[in-house]
């Protein structure tokens, strides 16, 4: 069972961030390249607290943390209709989490790599339809054990009724991927269909 709750003990982060990059843009391609590094007091993550079948994720304060980050970015628009793009991010972090009592890690390294390609396809009627896949590399869970780097394509189908107001058919987890895992040992939920709008003044 997987459970999605919300903490009200939560308090406002404090953050110093530094950032430098670079742009260059070439015909129908736009590509940035940026590094960062993140001083933050209370930050706030999302993290799976395991408790027999159930995985409960929910946003915690977390004492401190130091991240340390390089970013890079490509979009290439081939058409009018259709624009491609590929994303990867490298980051190292270090923090010191509170002892809640429920077996968060007490501290320590973390070093993720996440990669994502995505495409997005305008159709007649102001219909998009959007295309992305995710290569993810954590190599500790909030407890501090191993976990294996895992792939999630996602898609979605979005109608623009105005200027105002859309309504929008999401697909997570599209391949039905039932392997991969946040949590060491607590498999994750399979293909999960997601419908909404969005409203806009």
């Amino acid at each position: 069972t997987y459970i999605y709750t919300s903490n009200s003990d939560l308090k406002p982060e404090q953050m110093m961030t530094y950032e430098m990059g670079l742009k260059k843009s070439i015909d129908k391609m736009d590509e940035t390249i940026s590094v960062y590094y993140k001083d933050i007091t209370d930050l706030i993550k999302y993290v799976d607290e395991a408790s027999g079948n159930t995985i409960t994720n929910k946003p915690v304060n977390i004492d401190w943390a130091k991240v340390m980050g390089l970013e890079l970015k490509v979009n290439y628009t081939p058409f009018d209709f259709l624009t491609l793009s590929g994303k990867c991010d490298f980051k190292f972090e270090q923090n010191e989490t509170t002892n809640t009592g429920t077996a968060y890690s007490l501290g320590g390294y973390n070093i993720e790599s996440t990669y994502r390609i995505a495409g997005i396809i305008k159709m007649p009627f102001n219909t998009t339809v959007g295309l992305n896949g995710d290569y993810i590399n954590y190599n500790k869970d909030y407890r501090g054990r191993d976990v294996k780097p895992y792939f999630l394509l996602s898609g979605r189908i979005t109608q623009k009724i105005n200027d105002n107001f859309e309504v929008y058919l999401q697909v997570e987890n599209l391949l039905d991927n039932k392997e991969y895992v946040t949590v060491a040992n607590y498999p994750m939920p399979g293909r999960e269909f997601l419908t909404g709008l969005k409203i806009e003044f």
